[in-house]
């Protein structure tokens, strides 16, 4: 007997944004045990002398995996639940709450190839900035993230830069 699905989808996107920010050399915290909109913390580690630390830049994310989503106008249309639209609504820290969207294959056995050279993930992920007002909707809340808005290595070092100079005066 085999977990769930969606805990397959949650394992294996949290292990693509695990690699991205590890090549970033930064460092990252799940938090997803508990639901309450916030699923990890990216921090910023710098280098000083041979000693590393955290810099005090940081972004929270909310993490989501999914097939369910559609490429549209260079847009990923994603129908995301209410819920979990409207906890990234009442987010009061700087910098806004970060949406990583998890684009994969409908197909289980298309969501990964490996090889002894390589480990291939299908597809990849985006990310939104969850500036939004709460919803009314009870389902689901239609939302769009362009396509360029691939998160690797160059949106992490953007979203850790958001939150520089945030909290001094």
């Amino acid at each position: 007997m085999s977990i769930p699905q969606s805990h397959q989808k949650q394992y294996l996107s949290s292990a693509f944004i695990r690699a991205i920010v590890a090549k970033s050399g930064h460092a990252l915290t799940l938090t997803y045990e508990s639901d309450y909109g916030v699923d990890g913390v990216v921090f910023q580690i710098e280098n000083e002398n041979g000693g590393y630390y955290s810099s005090g830049l940081l972004f929270n994310f909310q993490l989501k995996a999914t097939w369910q989503c559609d490429i549209r106008n260079g847009e990923v249309v994603y129908d995301l639940d209410a819920a979990a639209y409207n906890k990234a609504a009442r987010w009061k820290g700087f910098p806004p709450l970060v949406l990583i969207l998890f684009r994969m294959p409908k197909d289980i056995d298309h969501w990964f190839h490996l090889e002894d050279d390589h480990l291939m993930l299908r597809h990849c992920a985006y990310w939104k900035l969850m500036e939004v007002e709460k919803t009314e909707a009870t389902s689901k809340k239609r939302i769009s993230i362009p396509k360029s808005q691939i998160f690797d290595e160059k949106a992490v070092e953007y979203l850790l830069s958001l939150s520089k100079g945030s909290f001094r005066a």
